[in-house]
């Protein structure tokens, strides 16, 4: 579990960073309308809360690994 909570992040991180880099680009080429008007679609908005449903359900998941350490304390 521990490992796709990681990839998740990852993923999250890497689309964060492309995004913002690509909007910046956009910006300082003059060109943020067209930019804007593409990532208004339908297929950024599903990927969008794909990721937001994700990382809720991962947020629910106990993580076992941090129980079995509390277990082994004791």
């Amino acid at each position: 579990m521990k490992r796709l909570r990681t990839a998740l992040a990852w993923i999250t991180v890497v689309l964060l960073a492309a995004g913002y880099a690509a909007s910046q680009l956009m910006f300082f080429q003059g060109r943020s309308q067209p930019y804007a008007e593409a990532v208004d679609r339908p297929p950024v908005a599903y990927l969008a809360g794909a990721l937001l449903l994700a990382i809720v359900v991962f947020g629910f998941i106990p993580d076992r690994e941090s129980e079995d350490a509390g277990a082994d304390d004791s």
